[in-house]
């Protein structure tokens, strides 16, 4: 795993200097890279300027930050979800080492990885795929399966609990599914483990699911953390919400409006 990541290739190359330290050119980047598709960057630039915003407590230029972050992320978010889908239950791991290796050869997709949950190995191999995933430059996002005797959840890498979790509901045969369950919302339904490329069936689901799972997530991440009413604590704690879900639209409006106040 180690030298997986040692040997991935640097983020794609840019033709213009990353500005550093002044924020107005760290904002005028990002949108100039989001305007050009080149998502991730847009982000990581966008991030950085909110992040010095935010010690700054500039309301009136975070407010102008939030809505092109969002567009970055949401952009960065689809093509993770319309990409290849290569889930792991963690029962193997010579396949699962496999498996993760096809993964960093995509430049799209999502990647759950699955195993016991509380089991600090997974969440290390976790926290290692999320560091790889960020610094590829691709629109690669990763989940965890935690397995607790027969059921499943999927949780965020930034909170990988099992009480943080969506339940899953296994689909033998995607063709023709839907997504979640009409008796529970909150269930996720998933294809069996495997590589899922663009198109397929497989695909087709997981994707649907996975973009209501990330916002459901960041959601229930909300419910289980309770939130002051001053406007810069309801702030800080929207932007915790953002490290499950930095495409969640309702946290990202809310914080522009707060903002903007």
């Amino acid at each position: 795993m180690i030298l997986l990541m040692a040997s991935m290739k640097q983020p794609l190359s840019e033709t213009e200097p990353r500005p550093a330290g002044n924020i107005s050119l760290l904002c005028q980047a990002g949108e100039r890279y989001l305007a050009g598709g080149q998502y991730m960057v847009a982000q990581r630039l966008l991030q950085q300027t909110e992040a010095q915003l935010w010690r700054q407590r500039n309301g009136t230029a975070l407010a102008k930050v939030y809505l092109p972050l969002l567009e970055a992320s949401r952009l960065l978010r689809q093509q993770a979800c319309e990409g290849v889908i290569v889930i792991s239950t963690g029962d193997d791991a010579i396949l699962q080492r496999r498996l993760i290796e096809e993964f960093f050869r995509q430049r799209a997709g999502t990647l759950l990885l699955g195993g016991n949950a509380g089991d600090r190995l997974v969440l290390k191999i976790l926290e290692k795929v999320r560091y790889a995933t960020r610094k590829s430059g691709h629109a690669l996002e990763s989940l965890a399966l935690l397995r607790s005797g027969n059921r499943w959840r999927i949780s965020s890498t930034a909170d990988p609990t099992f009480a943080a979790g969506l339940p899953v509901r296994w689909v033998q045969h995607p063709s023709g599914h839907g997504v979640g369950n009409s008796s529970n919302a909150g269930e996720i339904a998933l294809p069996s483990a495997g590589i899922y490329p663009p198109g397929s069936a497989g695909a087709t689901l997981a994707g649907e699911s996975l973009l209501v799972a990330h916002e459901l997530l960041a959601l229930k991440w909300q419910s289980r953390h309770p939130v002051r009413a001053r406007r810069w604590a309801e702030m800080d704690w929207l932007r915790r919400a953002m490290r499950v879900d930095p495409a969640c639209e309702p946290v990202l409006m809310r914080l522009l409006s707060l903002a903007g106040e």
